[in-house]
């Protein structure tokens, strides 16, 4: 597009948004060194590509293709005169569903009315198309060849025929143990409408008992750890062995399977990664090094491996079919991590990350009727699952009209109950008159990247003289733990928090550790 563009000595500035900051960074260098440029040079005026993201801009003059995270887009549509200049924008994992793509899709759908030149293109790799063409008033659709290899699919009942896998003891039964079990002891898997019966004769009555006791919404390391082993050692698939992933929905069950891992006969000849946000840049881009000759990899991550990064020489997945998704508690009134199962469009992203570099392989730890019949096709909207207040505090800078009807041109609008709700909690804190206008207090922390409540705290923090305070605490209910947990580093850790104790009193929680902290680290200043 951007070739084509200048190729025909038309001005044009493209605009790519991307769900993640690393995703921005990561494709803004990738593309530049595919231009023939120096990653370096990203963002200076001997390149045409940047990036945008939050607290960081890496644009200048010369740049015509910007990648930024979706929030920085929503920011430029806010200023009057933000997006004249930009002639396409392209909506990238537009399947992600997050409240601020399906808000930029709200504005963008006006927006081309005013504008018929500015091109919009939404992009994804298990999008529902005409679901989007429709929204667009049946825009085009392109379907672009995939040109990956192909990945074989395999699922819970084929990891535990192949690790011979049993409940009764949690050992790791050969397969010859497994054929010795009676097929009349054997407990049949309940059918579907998708998976009869004749589907599990394929199976050892072993497998078809351990099924029928299996708990899928548990996760099993012993299992994953097994499958490793056998994935490896097997000649057969040896060959995907290279590189396996492992998806799993957080940070305490990566170091748990990664501490197993290590203590395990796997640890000899493989070498073990984490891939999370919440780790260091030096430790997340090892995960993309390639290991030693005579080394093999697994690299452990959250759902940032799906969509987020691509590692190209993955040969192996093994997707446990968990994530973690904010939703927010009306009770309550706050947002909270859920453990749930993904979607089928989510299952169909993360077995695409083993067909980067040849033939490949997954398993999804979960049963084939599971993922036919039991999952969702998508993943539900964040619109529909979290807080709406700071939305509509953007409906009403954008100046977008009432907030009711806006939210409607949703492509998937949340309720009137749960607009309602927004709108009467803003009118609570202040942000918002009865008649649902912007107050003076409104407008300020519109500006704030912070829930209203704590956006009001952080601003009479100010007003009172004891903004450190404030910001002190705003920042800690916020943002992560600042706390550092090292792989393999869990008793260092603890230690260095327990020493932030005042006499024999241990902090309870990490927001006070935190504070006694920030406390020490003042007088430091002081005396200095």
């Amino acid at each position: 597009m951007l070739e084509h563009e200048l190729s025909h000595g038309r001005a044009c500035r493209i605009y790519c948004t991307e769900p993640r900051r690393i995703s921005a960074i990561t494709l803004a260098q990738r593309v530049a060194e595919e231009l023939g440029e120096h990653r370096s040079d990203v963002g200076t005026m001997r390149s045409l590509v940047g990036y945008a993201i939050r607290l960081e801009s890496q644009v200048s003059q010369n740049t015509k293709l910007v990648f930024a995270t979706t929030g920085i887009v929503l920011r430029m549509l806010e200023s009057h005169d933000g997006f004249q200049d930009v002639t396409h924008i392209i909506v990238d994992e537009v399947h992600e569903r997050s409240i601020e793509t399906d808000f930029l899709l709200i504005i963008l759908r006006s927006l081309v009315m005013r504008r018929p030149s500015l091109k919009v293109v939404l992009m994804s790799a298990t999008v529902d198309s005409q679901k989007f063409s429709k929204y667009f008033g049946a825009a085009p659709v392109i379907q672009v060849p995939g040109r990956t290899f192909p990945v074989e699919t395999r699922y819970l009942e084929d990891a535990i025929e192949l690790t011979g896998y049993s409940n009764t003891d949690n050992r790791h039964e050969s397969q010859a143990n497994a054929d010795d079990v009676d097929s009349d002891e054997a407990s049949m898997p309940s059918t579907s409408k998708t998976v009869d019966q004749n589907y599990w004769k394929q199976y050892s009555p072993r497998t078809r008992s351990t099924i029928s006791t299996f708990e899928e919404y548990r996760i099993n390391y012993d299992l994953i750890v097994s499958l490793i082993h056998s994935v490896a050692q097997y000649p057969q698939l040896s060959r995907y062995s290279q590189a396996v992933l492992v998806f799993l929905p957080g940070i305490q069950e990566i170091r748990r399977l990664t501490d197993m891992l290590h203590g395990s006969q796997l640890a000899q000849g493989f070498v073990i990664h984490a891939l999370h946000s919440a780790l260091s840049s030096d430790e997340q881009q090892a995960a993309f090094a390639i290991p030693p000759p005579g080394m093999r990899k697994i690299v452990i991550s959250t759902n940032i491996a799906e969509t987020g990064v691509t590692i190209p020489d993955i040969t192996c997945v093994i997707d446990t079919g968990k994530h973690k998704e904010m939703r927010f508690d009306e009770r309550r009134q706050i947002s909270r991590l859920i453990e749930s199962f993904i979607s089928r469009a989510n299952a169909k992203q993360r077995r695409g990350r083993a067909g980067r570099v040849q033939e490949g392989l997954c398993f999804h730890l979960f049963t084939k009727s599971r993922h036919d019949e039991q999952i969702a096709e998508q993943q539900t909207p964040e619109m529909l699952r979290l807080s709406l207040q700071d939305l509509i505090m953007r409906v009403k800078i954008c100046k977008l009209g009432d907030i009711q009807s806006t939210l409607a041109e949703a492509l998937d609008p949340p309720s009137a109950k749960n607009i309602q709700r927004a709108i009467d909690a803003l009118i609570e804190v202040g942000a918002l008159t009865n008649g649902e206008n912007l107050t003076v207090l409104g407008q300020q922390l519109s500006k704030l990247p912070l829930d209203p409540y704590l956006g009001k705290l952080v601003l009479y923090g100010a007003l009172f003289n004891c903004l450190d305070v404030s910001l002190t605490i705003a920042a800690m209910l916020t943002s992560k733990s600042a706390f550092v947990t090292p792989m393999g580093g869990r008793s260092q850790s603890d230690a260095a928090r327990a020493s932030f104790r005042k006499g024999t009193h241990v902090p309870r929680t990490i927001v006070i550790a935190l504070l006694i902290a920030c406390q020490r680290r003042l007088r430091f200043t002081d005396r200095v």
